[in-house]
This record gives C-alpha cells, structure tokens and sequence, in this order.
C-alpha cells in the first residue's frame, strides 16, 4: 500500500482498497494458507514474514489482498487473531477463536495443525456429500426440463393429429393432452407462480422461525433425518475435538460450537447446556437431556471422556466415526437412487410413448 506525506507532517493517505468482482475464497484456498502457515510458522518464521511468502503463492486475487492485508496489521503490532477478525466471511469464529487461544498459550503452531485437520475432514466430508447428490440432481433437472419442453412443444403438434378425429380417444392420451393444453396456455402463470413461491419460502426461511421450523421438519424424515443428524453430530464431535484441545473454557467452547452448528435444534440446545455447565452439569448429562439429537453413543464416549480426562481423543474419533458413516451412507444412497431414477424415467417416457401411440393403435383397429 503506497503512502505519501501531506502538507510537511506525518500524515499519511492510504490507497484505496481494491474491488474484487467476486469476494470467494475457496475451502481449498483456507487449507492451503492454514497448512502453509503452520509449517512456517513451525520453522521459525515470524508471522508477518510467513503471510507474505503465502500471498506470493496464492493464485485467488482477492484472498491475496486478504493476506497482505493480515501482514500489515501484524506490522502494525496488532495480532493475527485481530486481525482475523476483519473477515468473519472468510474466517469462522471458531477458526478466530482457537487462533486467539494458541497465540496466547504459545502454540499457534500446533492449533494451525490442529485447524488444518479439522478443514481437511470437513472438506473431504462436504465433497462426498455433493458428489454423491450430484447425478440424482442432475437427472431429476434434466428430467423436468425435457418433459415440460415436450408438453409445451412437441405433443401439442402430435395430438393435433387426434382432435380432427371423432374418435373417443383413450383416457392416457386425454390426460396428456389435457396436461400439455394447460401448460401452452398457462405456462407462463404457473413459472411465474413457481418463482413466487420459491422467492416467497427464501424470504420465510430467512426468518429465524421459518428457519427453525424447516430444520425441524427435515429433522423427522424417513431418510433424510438420520444423515442430517449424523452430519450435525460429526460437525459437533470435530470442532469439540479441536476447541478442547486449546486453553478455550469448556463453556465457552459449547458456546461457540452451538453458535457454527448447521441446524438451529442443534444450536439451541448447546446454547442451553453452556448454561447448565455453569452450574456444575456434567457435558454427558446435558447431551443426554436431548437423546433425539445426541442419541447413544454419543453422551456414553463423551462420558469415559470426562471420567479418564480423553474428551480431546475419544471426541476426535466419534468425529471420524460419523464422518466415514455419512460418506458411506451417502455412497450407498447413490447406488440405490440411481436404478430408481432411471426406473422413474423410464415409466415418464414410456407413459407419454403410449399415451401418443395408442389413438393409433385404435384407429387401426376401427379401420
């Protein structure tokens, strides 16, 4: 950042920050710089030193102004963790806070591996997820989108062949072209009240009630409710394992975590056992008061936990437990999903086959 003196005093005027088009920073850009920092930082390089040889190395534009912007504030005497905190959008509180603990205990170093690991998994965690959705998605689109762009533009011009015939047609075929009458005609009213009502959920999922309802509500599906619930409860095990293993009071540690946690039931409740740790409760009794979100074995290995002083290891193996759980159930999922969609397309498209080829099939007969 150039600087330049104004009017013989020590006053300075300070470039203008640049505008990046796209403030993103990827989960890879962070455990590049988390991983590079911790290895500098572990070789004896100062922190401001260690931030400017990162920022040379890192491709995303604006993560590298983010950088260079980190290093001069640690120029300035302020710390890392200050720092950090200028950038809640890049940086989670929990990443701030266990920074903050490690530059005041002297081991930023080991809480750098520490941060490195737990991105690792979530990473690694979220890329199976979306890769395992991924094809279901992709063929439930192209499924939507080819069958409204045949009932809008390709059966109106075959069934026009049937209306011109005093024939009854069978009941398939009125189904289709009934469907495909509405959808000519009214196509643009029913797209228009589709948005609408997906504008209108965005907005009413936004609200924290709308929030906490739509969470619960997914919370009690057949399918969906035990992945969710394992999703949460390996988020919970990883970033306890990580914040225990600062000098971050345990109270607060529930604190935070109940505040990164993906569904608000899960958010609430921690947020209310950081109060009954105040007086005194165990971590395992609090977690067992909701059994439906913290189901057995949870509370019993955080309990050997408490009673052999190993919350930070068994924590950090019920974590990769669910971790290795959610991934296989949602490799599973997929392979079981996938014959079922093509089953589905092929019952739409054979549907629609014989819908249109059956007044054929009548005529004949007549003739």
């Amino acid at each position: 950042m150039n600087k330049q003196p104004t009017n013989g005093t020590s006053e300075y005027h300070e470039e203008k920050p640049k505008r990046f088009l796209l403030k993103r920073v990827s989960s890879i850009d962070k455990i590049f710089f988390t991983q590079h920092l911790e290895v500098m930082i572990r070789t004896g390089f100062a922190a401001a030193g260690a931030l400017d040889a990162i920022s040379r190395a890192v491709n995303n534009s604006y993560f590298k102004s983010v950088i260079l912007e980190l290093q001069k504030g640690i120029e300035r005497g302020e710390t890392l963790s200050e720092n950090l905190e200028k950038y809640p959008k890049i940086f989670s509180e929990i990443y701030i806070s266990m920074i903050r603990s490690g530059e005041v205990s002297g081991k930023l170093d080991s809480v750098l591996k520490q941060l490195t690991i737990q991105q690792r998994k979530r990473y690694e965690l979220i890329a199976t997820i979306r890769s395992a959705l991924a094809y279901p998605v992709i063929v439930i689109m192209a499924m939507i989108v080819i069958g409204t762009g045949m009932a809008i533009f390709v059966l109106p011009r075959i069934t026009e062949i049937y209306e011109d015939v005093d024939v009854e047609l069978p009941l398939p075929t009125r189904i289709v072209i009934g469907m495909s009458h509405v959808l000519g005609s009214y196509g643009i009213f029913i797209g228009a009240g589709v948005v609408l009502l997906v504008v209108g959920f965005i907005l009413w999922y936004r609200t924290k009630e709308g929030k906490l309802l739509w969470h619960r509500f997914f919370l009690k599906l057949p399918v969906a409710a035990p992945i969710l619930k394992k999703m949460n409860l390996a988020a919970f095990a990883r970033n306890f394992s990580s914040l225990i293993q600062t000098d971050i009071p345990i109270i607060e540690t529930l604190q935070i975590i109940a505040r990164t946690m993906p569904l608000v039931p899960y958010r609430e409740h921690l947020a209310k056992a950081s109060l009954e740790l105040e007086k005194g409760v165990e971590i395992h009794t609090v977690l067992e008061a909701r059994s439906d979100l913290f189901p057995s074995p949870v509370p019993d290995i955080i309990s050997i936990g408490e009673q052999t002083g190993t919350l930070d290891s068994v924590s950090g193996d019920l974590a990769s437990f669910y971790e290795e759980d959610v991934s296989n159930t949602m490799k599973g999922l997929t392979t079981l999903i996938e014959p079922l969609l093509l089953l589905v397309l092929g019952v739409v498209v054979g549907g629609i086959a014989v819908a249109v080829l059956l007044p054929i099939y009548s005529l004949v007969q007549t003739i």
